[in-house]
């Protein structure tokens, strides 16, 4: 099964606007596939195009990918499309690059029930990570209703703060669904313009083989050919009368 593997960038340090990365991927029943598509093998690929030595985390799903993960069975599965995530952070030694792995391994979870980016905290972030992720958040789709205001009230400063999060959470869930819709439509997409490939070429095929024949089908029963078949066949017709005419014979 071929898979295509879509890396998005966001980068945490600057406005630069990374293009995705397309990763074509080969999957054999007969391999093991996370032995060579590990978090290191699309990261070595990521550098390649960005700057080598920069921090790289990957999501995917709301969570950072490691080398416990397995790309078979939580990533990738049956999808032919798969979307991942990759913030480019800050500059990193290369001693802080050996050890880069170890700092995506999830932390121990608290009893509270973490919602919207701060969930990433969990998942390898520092709070600076997730305070520029709030900030782009924020400036791409707007703060009009949470603009800094003298609250005095605590309970509505909670109140407002929950219902950031809760805005950040509906965020990360509608990327989620709307690549999964994409692609999908994508499928369908092909799959229609296949059928009318098929229906065309079936058109046209009757209605130069055929020639007049062609026509009494279609007068005989009109449910046989849909619209698109119709019409091939008429053009079809057009053309076995053509080759008749300069052939000086009648098909």
């Amino acid at each position: 099964m071929k898979v295509s593997i879509i890396i998005r960038f966001t980068n945490s340090i600057s406005s630069e606007n990374i293009p995705d990365l397309s990763i074509p991927l080969t999957i054999n029943d007969k391999d093991d596939t996370n032995k060579f598509t590990n978090i290191s093998y699309y990261k070595s690929i990521i550098r390649e195009k960005v700057s080598p030595n920069k921090r790289l985390r990957l999501i995917y799903n709301g969570r950072v990918l490691n080398e416990q993960t397995n790309f078979i069975k939580e990533v990738i599965k049956n999808q032919e499309i798969v979307y991942i995530h990759c913030v480019v952070g800050e500059e990193l030694t290369e001693e802080q690059l050996e050890q880069e792995n170890q700092l995506d391994i999830p932390q121990q979870q608290s009893t509270t029930e973490i919602i919207g980016f701060d969930r990433l905290l969990q998942q390898g972030f520092s709070q600076d990570d997730v305070m520029d992720l709030r900030r782009q958040f924020n400036l791409i789709y707007g703060e009009s209703s949470q603009q800094p205001q003298d609250i005095d009230d605590v309970e509505e400063n909670e109140a407002r703060q929950r219902e950031l999060r809760q805005m950040e959470e509906r965020w990360i869930e509608s990327t989620n669904n709307n690549e999964e819709i994409e692609q999908e439509s994508a499928s369908i997409q092909v799959e229609d313009e296949t059928h009318v490939n098929e229906d065309l070429l079936l058109g046209f095929l009757i209605g130069i083989f055929l020639g007049v024949v062609a026509v009494v089908f279609l007068l005989a029963d009109d449910t046989v050919f849909n619209k698109r078949q119709k019409m091939s066949i008429i053009a079809g017709l057009f053309i076995n009368f053509s080759l008749a005419i300069v052939r000086g014979q009648w098909i």
